[in-house]
């Protein structure tokens, strides 16, 4: 299963976090989770707007808290690729992910 261009909205559909990498990480992870484990997962693209060593690090303590939530780990392959910009304003990750379902 293909999950593609999550980003950190809660369930009306506003932006979760705005201003923070790692609250931002967290509500995507939280998301993606709604359809599958992170056992499911096999691999994740994060897109990044101005992507530079602190981003990642916010965004690896985001997913961590997700993870700690959940009671699992994300330990698949991941790509990160900079990006001018996402969707809309405010957005600083986007998350895409490959599943493989029972």
């Amino acid at each position: 299963m293909y999950l593609a261009g999550q980003v950190s909205w809660d369930t009306e559909g506003n932006l979760a976090g705005r201003d923070d990498v790692a609250a931002q990480a967290e509500k995507c992870s939280l998301n993606i989770a709604a359809g599958a484990t992170a056992a499911d997962l096999a691999t994740v693209t994060v897109y990044s707007v101005d992507l530079d060593e602190a981003k990642a690090e916010q965004f690896v303590i985001g997913r961590d808290r997700a993870a700690a939530t959940l009671g699992v780990e994300f330990q698949q392959p991941s790509t990160w690729i900079e990006v001018a910009s996402l969707a809309a304003p405010g957005y600083l990750v986007e998350v895409e992910a490959v599943a493989v379902l029972p």
